[in-house]
């Protein structure tokens, strides 16, 4: 399993540019991680200053480096803007596993982007990271997730309860898995 990702790569999609977080990236990341609909489903905390957006663009190309994750910033090609983000996280090397997660700026939902991005950077892991296996975790209310994974080919597999850091609550979530023999 290929965790080394030097140099970045750039994936394409017909409306997408997946490509490495830059600090000029912030203004667009803030909108989004600033937005408290985007933690409706998640265990986060809204960015309240455009520094803890940098930082947060700082932490991600860190474990970039060392080979903890590879997170895309999502562009969208008419307007060159930053929409979202997609990372593969959570290796399992004996498994050959990851997980993805993914954020889409609410202005561009409802329009395909994120399964074009999923689709992208699921044969990307499978086909250059060489993973078997690539699982998404969403909250059993986020229909608009479950939907999303279903439509790209993941399969329900089980339901897991986990507990919140930052919420103190617990989250029931719903576990899709989608094996590379299966695409």
């Amino acid at each position: 399993m290929k965790t080394n990702f030097e140099p970045f790569p750039i994936l394409e999609t017909s409306r997408l540019v997946l490509r490495k977080f830059t600090e000029k990236d912030a203004l667009d990341l803030f909108e989004i991680r600033s937005n408290p609909e985007m933690l409706d489903f998640t265990d986060g905390k809204v960015d309240e200053f455009i520094d803890d957006t940098i930082r947060f663009i700082k932490i991600i190309n860190n474990g970039i480096d060392k080979e903890k994750w590879i997170n895309f910033a999502i562009v969208y090609k008419p307007n060159k803007k930053l929409i979202g983000s997609i990372n593969l996280w959570n290796f399992d090397y004996k498994l050959k596993k990851a997980e993805v997660g993914y954020a889409l700026n609410p202005l561009y939902q409802k329009r395909g982007l994120m399964t074009e991005a999923l689709e992208a950077v699921v044969k990307y892991g499978f086909e250059e990271m060489g993973l078997d296996l690539i699982e998404i975790w969403t909250d059993h209310r986020n229909t608009s997730s479950i939907k999303l994974a279903e439509r790209v080919g993941f399969k329900y597999i089980k339901t897991e309860l986990e507990q919140g850091y930052y919420k103190k609550q617990t989250f029931k979530m719903l576990v899709y898995q989608l094996r590379r023999n299966e695409v």
